[in-house]
């Protein structure tokens, strides 16, 4: 994954400023009570539509996810990235690809069921780790070290 160092800096300040809610396998949700729900490339995907770079769209929920009664489309998606994004930041629909060695040990052992081969390493997308409940703050973490500026 390729970045302007604006656009990374923004990002992972947003996944570490411990003001968004995080969510899984959407990339915006909407709750029953109002609060709205983000996983880390749904964040990315809302700074990029705040600087009109996506076109913003909302429908309601046909995932059986408890609270969830809508959710946000980036350019018609709701659980990838949109194709104008993978192009732009030259990364596969569920953001940058984690090598396994990237991981902690421990990490390596809880996340061990979701590894995949990918050319000649072994890892999981960032989308998966988010999916599986790793924190933004690690998150970002990780994106810091392995999204390339450019």
């Amino acid at each position: 994954m390729k970045m302007s160092a604006e656009d990374k800096k923004e990002w992972l300040d947003a996944l570490r400023s411990g003001q968004i809610n995080q969510a899984q396998h959407l990339l915006h949700t909407f709750g029953k009570d109002g609060v709205e729900g983000f996983c880390c490339l749904g964040v990315l995907c809302k700074l990029q539509a705040d600087k009109g770079k996506l076109h913003v769209g909302r429908q309601p929920s046909t995932y059986n996810i408890t609270n969830v009664v809508s959710v946000a489309t980036y350019d018609d998606q709701e659980g990838l990235l949109p194709r104008s994004m993978t192009q732009r930041f030259h990364c596969g629909d569920s953001g940058v690809f984690v090598p396994m060695m990237s991981l902690t040990p421990e990490e390596q052992i809880q996340y061990k069921s979701w590894f995949k081969p990918l050319g000649d390493k072994t890892g999981l997308w960032i989308s998966d780790l988010n999916d599986e409940g790793m924190k933004f703050p690690r998150i970002a973490e990780l994106l810091d070290q392995l999204v390339e500026v450019v």
